[in-house]
């Protein structure tokens, strides 16, 4: 049996999309993902530097992984790191080996692109034994627990308070890059901002822009938070296909997954306030009461003992999914470090 691993290529595409139809991930909640459009086409509106591989066994696609690269802030250093994303096998190939050589593939891949001190990261749901047998092989350390949370829209107007929420402007891009440099000081794992890659955020050539920005500001203009939102429900899907018991009996009272058991996300990153949480709550009303568009669900990832978990406790999130990072570097991360998680 030979596997053979290669980049993406776009005659890969309908096999791809079989194998994520058939290759529910293997966590304590169950999930295939749904490509709307080529995930190649999408890691580029997002702009995501991300890298896509296929491993094919006697010329039959078996399984697909990626690999994103940034710059993070780590254990109070900037550095180069690569995020590893979904790895998929199909239940006909595993135990196999398709696995290792998808995740040697991404490790080289990496190191190729960063050199031998590259930050490995890996994000792991808990009750993943598969994922977490696989990141064993490369990592060091992992990080403390963090959860993504979901949470249902609830199609109203959006609430009045007190701050005026807007679309952030080009005029707004400095103010935010401050306030996030001083909200996430020392946080691992945070993705560096500046005024140039807020730009992105706030002005799209594209019709329907794959990200915005939206702003909180007081009654003398000055911004009291921000919050950006990736539709990801533009070019992926979730459908649920399974979950435990006690899940489900959580989801009848919250209804956190919605209806059909389809998730239309829309992902809220980089989000700051200034002087108390009340601005970044009014954020979430209006978001959550139908500024994204056709999404039916909130995601939004946060430490529970990092900057983020006023605005967590003050949402009354009452789930989620538990993950840890685990994690490739000369130190591992220490505890007196809160978590910005980077998620994909």
């Amino acid at each position: 049996m030979a596997t053979t691993v290669a980049a993406f290529q776009a005659s890969d595409y309908k096999e791809l999309e079989a194998l994520a139809h058939e290759s529910p991930d293997t966590g304590m909640a169950h999930f295939t993902a749904e490509h709307l459009v080529p995930p190649d086409e999408a890691d580029t509106e997002l702009g995501l530097d991300t890298q896509l591989f296929v491993a094919r066994v006697d010329g039959a696609l078996a399984g697909a992984a990626d690999v994103s690269y940034a710059h993070i802030w780590y254990e109070g250093e900037l550095r180069p790191a690569a995020m590893f994303g979904s790895l998929m096998v199909h239940p006909r190939y595993r135990r196999r080996g398709v696995a290792s050589a998808l995740a040697s593939h991404r490790v080289e891949a990496a190191r190729q692109r960063f050199g031998p001190d590259v930050i490995l990261l890996a994000n792991i749901q808990e009750g993943n034994i598969g994922a977490q047998r696989t990141a064993a092989k490369w990592r060091t350390a992992e990080s403390r627990p963090f959860i993504t949370a979901t949470a249902p829209m609830r199609p109203a107007p959006a609430p009045t308070g007190a701050y005026t929420v807007r679309a952030a402007t080009f005029a707004d891009v400095d103010e935010i890059a401050d306030g996030l440099k001083a909200f996430y000081q020392g946080a691992n794992f945070y993705r560096r901002q500046s005024p140039e890659t807020l730009r992105a955020w706030v002005a799209s050539p594209l019709p329907s822009p794959p990200r915005s920005y939206l702003v909180a500001t007081d009654t003398r203009g000055r911004i009291a938070a921000g919050l950006g939102i990736t539709h990801l429900y533009r070019y992926l899907a979730h459908r649920l296909v399974d979950m435990p018991l006690w899940m489900r009996a959580l989801n009848v009272v919250f209804r956190e997954i919605p209806e059909g058991g389809v998730l239309r996300e829309a992902d809220l990153r980089i989000v700051h306030w200034e002087d108390g949480v009340a601005a970044a709550h009014q954020l979430w009303q209006a978001v959550r009461g139908g500024m994204v568009g056709n999404a039916n669900t909130l995601l939004f990832s946060y430490d529970p003992q990092g900057p983020l978990a006023p605005l967590a406790a003050r949402l009354g999130l009452k789930s989620g999914v538990r993950l840890r990072a685990a994690v490739r570097a000369d130190r591992p991360p220490g505890p007196d470090h809160p978590l910005a998680p980077w998620v994909l």
